[in-house]
């Protein structure tokens, strides 16, 4: 089943045309089905102990993750307003291609390089919220520990 929401802010003129937009692709590749629009209500109410779960645990992990790094540390994590992930600016001692494959290869921790998002320059990691705390806790300590040894 899909169903999603876009919110639109700014000014009108700018909005109204994203919005025209919107619907063209909304209409040519992203159509809701008749079962979809009949049960989204119960959809909705129905998702909400888990979305309140997921909310939970990726503020709970936001929290630890920024507790683990030492205050004096080169390593920072950045102001986040939503999502299930943060992000880290690491030191640049290394590609961060290196250090995300040392990171999966030899700690068995699964990490992405700042340029799969865009980031202008290196070195970020991105980390996210969504594992089991104690997965997520002991995954944060093994980049930390490769980090900064």
């Amino acid at each position: 089943m899909k169903l999603g929401w876009i919110a639109a802010a700014g000014p009108e003129s700018v909005v109204a045309d994203a919005l025209r937009r919107l619907e063209v692709i909304c209409d040519t590749y992203l159509s809701v089905s008749t079962p979809v629009q009949s049960a989204a209500s119960e959809l909705i109410d129905g998702g909400a102990a888990v979305r309140a779960a997921i909310l939970d645990r990726i503020r709970r992990n936001h929290a630890a993750l920024a507790q683990a790094i030492p205050p004096d540390s080169c390593t920072e994590l950045l102001r986040s307003d939503a999502g299930w992930s943060a992000v880290l600016r690491v030191p640049s001692s290394v590609p961060e291609e290196h250090l995300v494959l040392r990171l999966l290869e030899e700690d068995d921790v699964l990490v992405h390089p700042g340029y799969f998002f865009d980031f202008p320059h290196e070195a970020f990691l991105v980390l996210s919220l969504l594992p089991p705390v104690s997965e997520f806790d002991e995954g944060v300590r093994r980049v930390l520990r490769r980090l900064h040894g």
